[in-house]
C-alpha cells in the first residue's frame, strides 16, 4: 500500500513530526539534504498533514501537505491500468 511521496529538504539534521488533525502520528530524525519521509504508519485516506520540523536550536517551522493513500494506488514509479 503506497501513498503520496513526501519529500523534504533539510539544511541540517532535524526531527520531523507528522501531525494529522492536531495528533502526532509519526516522528523521526532525518539527515541534512533531500529526504523521502517515511509514511508507512499513516492511515488510509485523503487528508492534510502538518509537518513540524525541529532543526538545531531554532523555533520549529511548519509545512502543510496533502496526503493520499488508497488500496487502489499504483506502487511508486509504476502505472495503474483501468479497464
Amino acid at each position: 500500500l503506497q501513498g503520496t511521496p513526501l519529500f523534504l529538504f533539510l539544511q541540517q539534521p532535524a526531527r520531523v513530526e507528522i501531525m494529522v488533525d492536531g495528533r502526532l502520528v509519526a516522528s523521526r530524525f532525518y539527515d541534512a539534504g533531500n529526504n523521502l519521509l517515511d509514511t508507512s504508519t499513516l492511515p488510509e485516506g485523503s487528508y492534510p498533514l502538518e509537518l513540524k520540523i525541529f532543526e538545531g536550536g531554532a523555533a520549529p517551522r511548519s509545512e502543510q501537505r496533502f496526503f493520499v493513500r488508497t488500496p487502489t494506488m499504483a506502487p511508486l514509479g509504476r502505472p495503474q491500468y483501468f479497464a
